[in-house]
């Protein structure tokens, strides 16, 4: 997996994903700055990870470079090990898991978008995680 990934940059943040997952990630990041929607500058991003991070025998998608987290201090993750369900959030009564991030609900359908699935569906509840399941070679590069 290691071999796959490549440095690139996301809202002005460095990243290290695989790299036939890039095109896919700055069509999002066009998307959301033309779209304008909200003021919202991410502060932190984890891409690849060369040793597996997932509890029990999953595999993270992190290893394989198409897992991004997306301020993990502020995008909760309720349902993961520790530090996280003791964030605030996590404690507070909320009627969505909207309410359990910073992020703006228009980056997740930003993301969802381009092939993209969010983790906060799940029963995790991991708002800060997005996985590339798109098909690569459907996504044009915008530059």
């Amino acid at each position: 997996p290691a071999q796959s990934a490549k440095a690139t940059t996301f809202m002005g943040l460095s990243i290290q994903i695989n790299e036939r997952v890039i095109p896919a990630l700055k069509c999002v990041e066009a998307a959301l700055v033309a779209g304008k929607l909200d003021d919202y500058k991410p502060g932190a991003l984890s891409g690849l990870r060369l040793k597996n991070s997932y509890r029990g025998s999953e595999i993270s998608n992190h290893v394989y470079g198409i897992a991004i987290d997306i301020d993990p201090n502020q995008n909760t993750c309720c349902s993961c090990v520790a530090p996280w369900p003791d964030h605030p959030l996590c404690k507070k009564k909320v009627s969505s898991v909207y309410e359990r991030m910073k992020m703006p609900r228009s980056w997740v359908v930003t993301f969802e978008r381009y092939g993209f699935y969010w983790l906060g569906h799940d029963t995790l509840q991991d708002t800060m995680h997005f996985e590339f399941l798109g098909d690569p070679d459907k996504i044009l590069d915008p530059s």
